[in-house]
């Protein structure tokens, strides 16, 4: 049994912000191992864009697409795809408003179009191709969405479309360029509840390192919630500890305060 589980956000909480896994935050990760203690990654991405970085860390625990997709020990525990026929009435309200879409599942994604938030929102996680596919949803499973919107007065669309579609679909601010889209009941919280229960880890420790809005369900679900300095003032405010920014050892601070390193 482990001595405890900690989940790690990525952007804003255990990259750096060039998206690279400072040095300092490898050793941790490989004394948390040592100590019996079970990393995981907490985190918007998919499985496909994760596997240099699990590479590297030697982690093989994932709550991915915000919890629409969890990995124990590299074997997946669950997925939650969302339906044909509510991606085709999210498509039709977003091709109405000149929107772009992007689809993903564990293995690939692609979007329905370009424009220059489709370029930038790649650009900033350093993609150099970007697959176009209006008719993915219609071939493969879709665990997550992008809504290309941007985080702007009177431009962002969250709430418009969470009014909308709140049986089915739940948005997430999670970047300046667009929102983050699940099956409606899911989230990191709900993700980290199954690994919990599925795993039969129910009972050890857990702890959570976290910044952003998609982090506070994240945070609702584990025993020792942890802010970085850098994270939104919700999170802050929910969390049992907040360390300093990912700039700023705040990894290795938090895991020294619990005593996990």
């Amino acid at each position: 049994m482990y001595q405890g589980i900690v989940f790690f956000d990525l952007d804003g909480t255990l990259l750096n912000d060039e998206k690279q896994v400072p040095q300092e935050n490898l050793a941790a990760l490989a004394q948390l191992q040592k100590n019996n203690i079970l990393p995981a990654l907490s985190t918007g991405r998919n499985l496909f864009e994760l596997k240099d970085l699990l590479a590297a860390t030697h982690i093989d625990t994932v709550n991915g697409a915000n919890g629409a997709y969890v990995m124990y020990h590299n074997e997946k525990l669950s997925a939650a795809p969302i339906s044909p026929k509510t991606i085709e009435a999210l498509n039709e309200k977003a091709r109405s408003e000149d929107l772009q879409i992007a689809y993903y599942n564990d293995q690939h994604f692609a979007v329905t179009g370009k424009n220059q938030l489709v370029e930038d929102n790649y650009h900033m996680l350093r993609f150099n191709q970007v697959p176009v596919d209006p008719d993915f949803y219609k071939q493969e499973p879709v665990y997550m969405m992008l809504l290309f919107t941007p985080h702007q007065p009177k431009l962002d669309r969250q709430i418009e479309y969470e009014d909308e579609f709140a049986d089915q679909l739940h948005f997430f601010r999670n970047g300046p360029y667009a929102l983050d889209v699940v099956r409606n009941g899911i989230d990191k919280g709900v993700g980290i509840k199954t690994l919990l229960k599925d795993a039969k880890l129910e009972g050890v420790p857990t702890y959570a390192f976290g910044d952003g809005y998609n982090d506070l369900e994240m945070f609702q679900a584990v025993d020792h919630p942890i802010s970085m300095a850098n994270g939104v003032t919700q999170a802050q405010e929910m969390a049992d500890f907040v360390t300093t920014t990912n700039l700023d050892g705040g990894i290795v601070k938090g895991l020294q305060h619990f005593d996990l390193i």
